[in-house]
């Protein structure tokens, strides 16, 4: 089970390109509702299967007791399935002390650390409310997490309006240390035929930078790169996630259910509470509203490994239909489905281990490669 859990809907920071808006409700999730959201996630589990467990904001270190609370709880008094959490959090690094860093170590946190790249890029779009530079104290607290051996990835907002320092931000944190980067695209940008440009330019030399660093190493992950590959080389049934089940939930900071965090408030979206579960029948019949007549994307040649066939919500959020994606988002995923083919391409030539991972997990569960494949290698793999 995935589920995401909202400590407050409020944040420190004005990011421009932040998809929640800048009016931010003033909520936080109590004492109480963090004992009862934790007692439905367990009940709602299915039996034996891992929780993974995600804190969320706003800026979820604005509650951070809670974060304490949560693990305490977990640890006391659901201690016979304390075994089955993974715990994940998303953060914006100014909030961090000592006793997070202890908390985060010893349960095995994976931390997301939001930050755009060196403090010129960094500031152009994340603004304190207080109006004050926090750069240096993120700056310090990320280095902190990373030298205690924190599982950590760098998530760098890409914009129309800092795509040009893509490049430079990836060597400036692998020069700290760091070689986890998670690259989240603005897809809500109004990007021109020259930002593009710009965009593909700048995975050139990351993608570069990548091959560069595998060949010496492979212990570097670029999302953008590491998590299309499966979808590019297996052959399966092209699926939206399970966003809204009882595998992949979101508790908001009031202890209402939601899909996903791009509807996380949107009352359309409402399928439920902590007290009452989860309404499946609501949540059916609002997809059936919102589902386009006559898509394109059936007939598109790299439709199964596009953000737009698998991420329902985020084709919601911009075209209010869950099928229908925007062309920008096309014309992204373009760009980086063939600088994946390029990678894949030096991957078959150096017989990488990423690759011959994949390969050789296809081949021991009798999975079908994709025909693209054979372009792609410029040999037959089947």
């Amino acid at each position: 089970m995935e589920c995401t859990l909202y400590l407050t809907d409020y944040c420190n920071l004005r990011c421009s390109y932040c998809y929640q808006g800048d009016s931010k409700k003033l909520t936080f999730l109590s004492r109480d509702r963090l004992e009862k959201s934790l007692e439905f996630i367990i009940n709602t589990n299915v039996k034996g299967e891992n929780i993974y467990l995600n804190f969320l904001g706003g800026e979820p270190l604005l509650k951070k007791e809670l974060i304490h609370d949560a693990v305490n709880i977990i640890n006391r008094k659901y201690k016979k399935y304390s075994k089955l959490f993974e715990y994940s959090i998303t953060t914006n690094c100014i909030l961090i002390d000592d006793k997070l860093i202890k908390l985060f170590k010893d349960n095995e946190f994976d931390v997301s650390m939001s930050i755009d790249g060196d403090e010129h890029t960094h500031n152009i779009n994340r603004k304190p409310i207080d109006k004050t530079n926090k750069y240096e104290v993120i700056l310090s607290n990320i280095k902190k997490l990373n030298s205690e051996g924190i599982k950590n990835n760098i998530r760098m907002t890409i914009t129309k309006n800092n795509v040009d320092f893509l490049y430079n931000n990836v060597l400036y944190f692998h020069n700290l240390g760091f070689t986890r980067f998670c690259l989240g695209i603005d897809y809500f940008a109004d990007w021109d035929d020259i930002s593009l440009s710009m965009l593909d330019s700048q995975l050139e030399k990351v993608k570069r930078f990548y091959l560069s660093n595998i060949q010496k190493s492979e212990d570097i992950t670029v999302d953008l790169f590491d998590g299309k590959f499966t979808s590019i080389i297996i052959d399966k049934k092209i699926l939206f996630c399970n966003a809204g089940t009882k595998g992949h939930l979101v508790i908001n900071s009031e202890g209402d259910l939601y899909p996903c965090t791009f509807v996380s408030n949107d009352e359309d979206w409402s399928i439920g509470n902590i007290d009452n579960g989860l309404n499946s029948t609501r949540f059916k019949n609002t997809i059936r509203k919102n589902i386009f007549k006559g898509i394109e994307c059936d007939n598109c040649s790299i439709n199964f490994t596009c953000q737009g066939r698998k991420c329902g919500f985020l084709n919601y959020s911009q075209t209010k239909y869950l099928n229908k994606s925007t062309p920008l988002l096309c014309k992204i995923e373009k760009i980086i489905y063939r600088h994946n083919t390029q990678i894949l391409k030096e991957f078959y030539k150096n017989n990488n281990s990423k690759l011959m991972e994949i390969l050789n997990c296809a081949k021991e569960h009798n999975l079908k490669l994709r025909s693209e494949l054979d372009d792609i290698f410029e040999c037959s793999v089947n």
